[in-house]
């Protein structure tokens, strides 16, 4: 996987985890601060 930042949607500009042919792959997972 692979850092993203969502450009549109209720999301836009917030980061994600998407996999490396996202959208074709639909795996993501939020970025979460440590």
């Amino acid at each position: 996987m692979v850092q993203r930042t969502a450009s549109k949607g209720a999301r836009s500009g917030q980061r994600f985890w998407g996999c490396r042919r996202f959208p074709d792959c639909g795996g993501t997972r939020e970025m979460v601060s440590t």
